[in-house]
């Protein structure tokens, strides 16, 4: 059998090859989901168009049966050539329906370098959701500017949390409420599983073969590969001795966002889920220094030219909370959420709520509790409503 990773890969921020939209599709005639893998959306971070590349390789070389079809799609191919972060503006902020909405309306000779590469990534996921019967689930591959332990990226559903458990690497939660129009937005507003996985520092020897695991064990929680076959349980055992002593289940408390002409300076030394305790220098801009505003842990420190955010904190969550709020949305309960002060149902939207910026913390709590995290505005609610789509779970309008 051929080895399941890329012992030695090459590090470098560019890619060796010309990337093709397409980086490989395969199935084995069975049905069973479409499992979209999505690598490069950030040109610096070519170790995902790699590690799809690969998975794919071996998947075609030792006609592997699998439960539906898996399909490689490169994001910025023009930011990957030149080994940059975007050329234009970040390809992995633009999958807003308010971005989405302009990007139908103008014409294509209007785009600049990264709206032609929406406008054709966009049309290379809807052509493969229509090729395919099955459920589409993404998962996005990234590294980071940082280094540190892999980690994975979703909105809180019951979805998310079973496709994430395959993966033995911490899950961060609460992405949705501190980065607009990520491209895991775009599959997951619309009801569908979706995960990123964080495998690293970008130029790290280990991003590749933490991103294969990462993949194989994603198809195994899509339910398209045995748990037994042997690049699984070699992936499991890589990322649960790189995830070490993270704990398993975090969400983000704060978000440091970069000004145009803050002139932002990480400090150097920070690597992902380092303990940060409150008033800890950070950073410096051209206001000064910053400093932790709460105790954590710090995640994603920005340590590259490109980037709208300077750092995250994050925080564990027990495990038992999982349960816990699984329970409740299994419960019945959601109906009186509504009856919580500052809390009102939305007409004719079914799991959507319109909550005041004054409702009690706790409400917060509950709302969390129950799934709801990612904040819209009220225009697209009203859109949303005129077309008739339901927003889907998880939403809680807030303006």
């Amino acid at each position: 059998m051929q080895p399941c990773s890329t012992l030695s890969p090459k590090v470098t921020t560019t890619v060796e090859f010309e990337v093709p939209r397409c980086l490989g599709r395969y199935d084995s005639g069975c049905p069973g989901p479409l499992m979209l893998v999505t690598a490069g959306m950030h040109g610096n971070e070519p170790a995902g168009v790699r590690a799809a590349r690969r998975v794919i390789e071996i998947l075609q070389a030792q006609a592997i049966p699998l439960a539906g079809r898996v399909v490689a799609l490169s994001g910025n191919r023009a930011a990957l050539r030149a080994g940059e972060r975007f050329l234009c503006r970040d390809l992995n902020r633009v999958w807003s329906e308010a971005e989405l909405t302009r990007l139908s309306k103008r014409s294509p000779e209007e785009d600049d370098v990264e709206g032609r590469e929406q406008r054709e990534l966009l049309a290379a996921i809807r052509r493969e959701i229509e090729d395919w019967p099955g459920e589409p689930i993404l998962l996005d591959l990234h590294t980071t500017s940082g280094g540190g332990a892999p980690f994975a990226l979703s909105a809180d559903t019951l979805q998310n949390r079973s496709l994430a458990r395959a993966l033995p690497i911490p899950l961060v939660m609460g992405l949705e409420e501190g980065i607009n129009g990520p491209l895991l937005s775009y599959l997951a507003d619309r009801g569908s599983p979706a995960l990123v996985v964080e495998g690293g520092q970008h130029t790290s020897p280990n991003a590749q073969g933490r991103l294969e695991a990462a993949l194989w064990l994603f198809l195994v929680g899509s339910g398209a590969l045995s748990a037994e076959h042997p690049c699984a349980q070699a992936g499991r055992v890589l990322l649960r001795k790189a995830a070490g002593e993270v704990p398993p289940l975090l969400e983000i408390v704060h978000v440091h966002r970069i000004g145009e002409g803050d002139d932002f300076h990480m400090l150097p030394g920070f690597a992902n889920f380092d303990p940060i305790e409150v008033g800890r220098l950070l950073a410096y801009d051209r206001h000064g220094p910053i400093r932790s505003p709460q105790s954590g842990l710090i995640l994603m420190p920005l340590y590259q030219p490109q980037g709208q955010d300077g750092f995250f904190l994050c925080r564990g969550i027990s495990p038992g909370w999982l349960a816990f709020s699984e329970a409740l949305r299994r419960s019945g309960c959601e109906a009186l959420l509504p009856s919580l002060p500052g809390v009102a149902a939305v007409p004719h939207r079914k799991r959507c709520l319109r909550v005041e910026e004054e409702a009690p913390p706790i409400v917060w709590k509950v709302l969390r509790h129950f799934g709801y995290r990612k904040r819209v505005g009220e225009g697209l609610l009203q859109r949303r409503a005129e077309r008739g789509e339901c927003p889907g779970a998880g939403f809680v309008p807030c303006d």
